[in-house]
This record gives C-alpha cells, structure tokens and sequence, in this order.
C-alpha cells in the first residue's frame, strides 16, 4: 500500500478536465513593485508585466487585509494588455479591473483568472496600479499578489 501511494504522489502529471498538465507547464511567482500598504482613497502603480502566449491563461491570487477592523472597501487592480512583443502600445480602455473586498482585518485571498480565449490575441499583460476605495482611516494591507502562467 506504501508504494501505491509513493507511486501516485510522485506522478508528475495532474489531471483537470479530462486534459493533462505537467508541472513543467506552469510558471508561478509573486509580482514585483506591490506595495506593502496603501491608503484609504489612494493609488499606487505596479507597472508588473507579465508574458503569454496564445492559448494560455494567467491567474492572479492577491493576499490583502485591513488595518480596521471594520473596513469592507474594495481594492482594485487594473490590468493593461500589448498585442506584440515590443510592448511600445498598451491598452488604455477595455482593461481589466479585478476587485478583492476587504473583511476588516482578515485576510482576504482572491483569485481572479484571465482566460486562455481572452488573452488569445495578447503577447502580455501588465498589472498597472492598485487602488482602495475605502475612506482614508482605512489602510489596506497587501501581503502579496501571486501569479500562476500556463505555457
């Protein structure tokens, strides 16, 4: 039984769907230039970019909480896309906003996906700034934003 289950944790392939990923087929890390802590009502630019490739999808998992407990604000990120490589024309509208609401001072975790079929005609992403809309007492605390590519 020992080496059944030895046998099963060490494939190196998983299954979802019906369709067969490697480990060898994602890329995961934490965007750079987040800052720690932004202000109730304040922006802050990232400027993160990240590549893909036709047919593959990018998920994002932001770590945020509040120092109130009380605040329920939202935090935003604004994601910009490039058709080409040379990454000179980003977009300006029909951008992406993905929104985490605060829990006061627990931490929230999201996850937000950008689909294989929406980046199908993007060579990359840039994760632009972050924004909170809570009232200025309200500091949002940000552990982090992870990201996970498929190639």
């Amino acid at each position: 039984m020992r080496t059944l289950l030895a046998s099963i944790f060490c494939l190196c392939a998983v299954t979802v769907f019906g369709q067969e990923f490697r480990k060898t087929d994602f890329a995961t890390g934490s965007l750079t230039n987040v800052p720690a802590t932004i202000a109730g009502g304040s922006t802050s630019n990232i400027n993160c970019v990240l590549f893909t490739s036709p047919g593959k999808g990018i998920a994002l998992f932001p770590v945020l909480s509040s120092t109130n407990p009380a605040a329920t604000g939202d935090v935003y990120f604004e994601i910009a896309y490039a058709k080409d490589t040379t990454l000179t024309s980003w977009t300006t509208t029909g951008n992406t906003f993905i929104t985490n609401a605060l829990n006061g001072t627990n931490a929230v975790i999201g996850r937000h996906v950008l689909s294989a079929s929406d980046l199908d005609p993007v060579a990359a992403v840039k994760v632009l700034y972050v924004r909170s809309t809570n009232d200025a007492t309200n500091t949002a605390t940000i552990s982090g934003v992870g990201y996970s590519l498929r190639y």
